[in-house]
């Protein structure tokens, strides 16, 4: 059992862990982290809500990289995308802005600043701007990802 903050949780016989570590300037750290499922041990409404918020969180994921491709693609051949592609790729970025979870903050807000530069330059009809803004928009997923999955 581990005890923390008011609450307590069951660790299983078997979790994943990572280990990572960093060397910088003479300078060594480490970072220890260990993840399991906790839903067991929520409440069967709980539970349930977590489920489906996971369910729906990923199936924006999945529609929001299938925009994001579309886009790139139309950059990529040196066209700009027409209106309705790009409200719609905004609309999924805001609704996942909506979903986000606290520590993610920081990072959406670097995102929806792309996003933002990423329309500017296409109403200003500015091709390899909004080329960058793309590859930018593409680096700050890839980023969260990793620091937050």
């Amino acid at each position: 059992m581990l005890e923390a903050e008011g609450r307590t949780w069951t660790i299983p016989e078997s979790l994943d862990t990572k280990i990572q570590f960093k060397e910088k300037k003479g300078r060594i750290s480490a970072k220890l982290s260990w993840h399991w499922n906790t839903l067991r041990d929520y409440d069967k409404a709980s539970r349930e809500e977590v489920t489906r918020w996971k369910t729906s969180l990923k199936t924006l994921k999945k529609k929001l990289t299938t925009s994001f491709k579309r886009l790139k693609e139309v950059a990529r051949r040196g066209d700009f995308p027409d209106k309705q592609m790009l409200v719609e790729f905004q609309g999924l970025c805001m609704a996942f802005s909506k979903m986000t979870e606290p520590e993610w903050e920081e990072a959406m807000k670097e995102f929806m600043d792309h996003l933002e530069n990423l329309q500017r330059a296409i109403e200003d009809g500015q091709l390899e701007i909004m080329r960058h803004e793309i590859r930018d928009l593409g680096s700050c997923m890839r980023e969260c990802h990793r620091a937050f999955k």
